[in-house]
């Protein structure tokens, strides 16, 4: 599978750019989101899955994209600063796809941005037990800025960061 490109988007009506990596998703200046290419990849296989007779898997399947365009969703509303919805939108997401990592890392990002530091720091744990593999774009994250150099965040981004 060809590398996506990540779309690096600012929260204010900016140009984007675009850099191709390997990780499958879209870093903006507000949380991480899924890609296009992920999200249309697995569209895909829940197509699939359907058309070979497996309801249950297309059904898993498309909760899974669903789950992941609740995130870009969410992404856009705490770029206009509408937190409540934010939440709402997230933690519809989290109830479609309980172990879609970006779900939890953003919820991270909302309770930063709703200055709920403890609350947080457990979103953060939550991304990284489920998965949560996008640790360079994450240092590109700006929201991050203010807990970036906090010991109990870097405790636990070196417990979960795995060297590759």
């Amino acid at each position: 599978m060809a590398a996506p490109a990540v779309v690096v988007a600012s929260a204010t009506p900016a140009a984007v750019a675009e850099t191709p990596v390997s990780s499958p998703v879209a870093a903006t200046n507000v949380g991480i989101s899924p890609s296009d290419a992920d999200i249309s990849a697995q569209r895909k296989d829940s197509d699939t899955k359907l058309s070979q007779g497996d309801a249950s898997g297309a059904e898993a399947a498309s909760n899974q994209v669903a789950a992941k365009e609740m995130v870009k969703v969410a992404i856009a509303q705490m770029s206009q600063g509408k937190l409540d919805d934010a939440e709402k939108e997230l933690n519809d997401a989290a109830t479609r796809d309980p172990k879609q990592s970006l779900v939890y890392y953003n919820m991270a990002v909302l309770r930063l941005k709703q200055g709920r530091t403890d609350d947080a720091l457990k979103q953060f744990e939550a991304s990284f037990l489920n998965g949560f593999a996008y640790f360079d774009e994450m240092q590109k994250d700006p929201d991050l800025d203010g807990i970036r150099n906090d010991p109990r965040f870097t405790a636990l981004v070196k417990k979960y960061r795995t060297t590759t």
